[in-house]
């Protein structure tokens, strides 16, 4: 009994240290002392939460007449705001989002709201209240889920198992990102339809309710208006206890004796949905309105799993158990839906057309669907318990949870890219707090001197102080096809400096382009206006003869060259 009650207290330890991670990233992330210019209703953020200000604050969900001063305020809308909304041929305006989100959120943006009028803030929807109660809310919802999962993985498994799951699932894994920083997004939101599915569909099992298969639909009708792929969520209670024969034909005889409940589930779906429904007819005129997105199902992105870019396998290694403990969960009730559910949710994410998922660490469509593959993982955890071998698994991922914390910095810092990631400079910056110059240029492609460089040539070692423009050459010189070259330079960039780029081009001796190579003027290392070092090694491509560099960029750009040292490995 003390022995069962000693163990009891494991996982409720796991929920407060991890907890107390996603408390501890979450204040690191907000500087403090920038505190007004803090804004997590940007990009997606925004289309998801402008509902709630759209109706509560300016009355005005078709026109959207507010959202260009708001924006001119906070630059919420990023680039261009028509990105959140489209233009309706009624005339009308319509979110490209569904509203399902903003249901979660409304909680803490009426407490902000409430605090914005007794204060000085503006009660605009956008100013620092709004912000700071917005990013609480993930959290909030985050210790409810912690609660129930760990109360659902302890009817399966043992305790010390739950905890390592619990761990796992959330610190070794890019669920923290969505969670304690980038509130904003749907995927911290949407953890809790899923554990609250799961949760429903084990207590409808052992105790058929009305109100049970009610609650059942509306969190699946609610889970399909924050994201229209969460519809699968339905496989979960479909195919739960469907494991054996045996199994499955109690189910089905347990679902004929209650056909009722089946229309009250369905019913609670419509319900669940019926805001969102009500909202396309109101703007629209049709209860149905097409969001644009395309899927190839027939021809997936598989890079979204194992891709450099943000492969989900590459960046958050441990999902590889999630996977493999699809296979370590015999005789359990959930066996078949977790299967089904997990290789249909991971199909449908990785055929959108959009497979990079806009700026995210790792893959983040997947995040929210974690509390299922939880019951797959614990199975893993289980059976690696009973292995000799078990102390060296658990080493290795209390070193995956270590790197994934570290990477998340990076990702905060910008020395991860959101995007355009590559293997070459994956692989420079791993584990690398101050990436050097050189490590910077992997990023577009970048060439690295694999050789020790005994003798050196300099072809240019000079300090020019004339502004250069786009298009212009400021250096160039002959050379053999093979040569090595190590370009250092300093330059600060006057014009353009965001999307100015150093571009290397190798000509033929007829000064025909044989290929040319981009490197961006900004990353991790540099800042607008300031001198900043740049280090470019290449080789000369078969055919070339001479190498120029120009900046590129558009007419826009221009820059001091302050100094440029290029030197011939011979």
């Amino acid at each position: 009994m003390e022995l069962s009650r000693g163990m009891n207290k494991i996982s409720k330890f796991t929920i407060g240290g991890i907890f107390a991670v996603a408390l501890f990233i979450r204040c690191i992330s907000i500087d403090f002392s920038k505190l007004d210019d803090y804004i997590i209703t940007n990009y997606d953020g925004l289309g998801y939460y402008m509902y709630l200000p759209a109706i509560f604050i300016y009355q005005d969900i078709t026109q959207f007449e507010w959202i260009e001063d708001i924006d001119s305020k906070y630059k919420v809308a990023g680039d261009d705001w028509m990105f959140q909304i489209s233009k309706h041929e009624n005339g009308n305006y319509v979110t490209k989002y569904l509203g399902g989100i903003a249901f979660l959120q409304l909680p803490f943006f009426l407490v902000a709201h409430g605090y914005a009028l007794l204060s000085d803030y503006p009660a605009d929807g956008f100013s620092t209240p709004y912000q700071l109660s917005l990013s609480i809310g993930p959290l909030v919802y985050f210790i409810l889920i912690l609660f129930l999962l760990r109360k659902i993985l302890l009817r399966y498994y043992d305790d010390d198992v739950v905890a390592w799951t619990l761990g796992l699932l959330f610190i070794a894994s890019n669920a923290l990102e969505y969670i304690a920083i980038e509130a904003g997004h749907s995927h911290g939101y949407i953890l809790l339809m899923y554990t609250l599915v799961i949760g429903l569909s084990i207590k409808w099992h052992e105790g058929p309710k009305v109100w049970i298969a009610l609650a059942l639909g509306l969190t699946i009708g609610g889970a399909t208006i924050m994201r229209p792929t969460e519809l699968i969520i339905f496989l979960i209670p479909l195919l739960w206890n469907t494991q054996t024969k045996e199994s499955a034909k109690e189910k089905w005889a347990l679902v004929r004796k209650h056909k009722k409940h089946m229309g009250w589930l369905c019913f609670g779906a419509l319900l669940g949905a019926l805001p969102q429904v009500l909202y396309w007819l109101y703007v629209t005129g049709s209860p149905i309105h097409t969001i644009g997105s395309k899927w190839y199902f027939l021809n997936p992105y598989f890079r979204v799993l194992f891709g450099w870019q943000k492969g989900w396998f590459i960046y958050t290694p441990i999902t590889i158990f999630f996977v493999l403990g699809l296979f370590f969960m015999k005789r359990k009730p959930f066996r078949k839906s977790v299967i089904w559910f997990c290789v249909l949710n991971i199909w449908i994410v990785i055929s959108w057309s959009v497979w990079r998922y806009g700026g995210s660490y790792s893959t983040r469509a997947l995040v929210q669907s974690y509390p299922v593959f939880a019951l797959a993982l614990a199975g893993w955890i289980s059976w690696v318990n009973q292995q000799k071998w078990r102390y060296l698994f658990y080493t290795l991922v209390i070193y995956l949870s270590a790197v994934n914390l570290f990477q998340i910095w990076q990702y905060r810092q910008g020395i991860l890219r959101h995007d355009e990631m590559n293997r070459s400079y994956y692989q420079a910056v791993y584990l690398d707090k101050d990436p050097t110059p050189l490590d910077m240029s992997m990023l577009d492609g970048g060439e690295i001197i694999k050789f020790p460089c005994t003798k050196t040539e300099y072809l240019k070692n000079v300090v020019p102080r004339d502004e250069i423009q786009a298009g212009s050459v400021f250096f160039k010189a002959d050379l053999q096809e093979g040569d090595w070259m190590d370009a250092q330079m300093e330059l600060r960039t006057t014009r353009g400096f965001w999307k100015g780029f150093i571009v290397v081009q190798f000509l033929d001796e007829a000064g025909k382009e044989m290929e040319k190579r981009a490197f961006r003027m900004f990353n991790h290392l540099t800042r607008s206006t300031q001198i900043n070092s740049y280090q470019i090694q290449f080789k000369m491509p078969t055919g070339a003869s001479r190498v120029e560099f120009k900046f590129g960029g558009g007419a826009d750009v221009a820059a001091e060259v302050r100094s440029l040292v290029v030197k011939k490995c011979i």
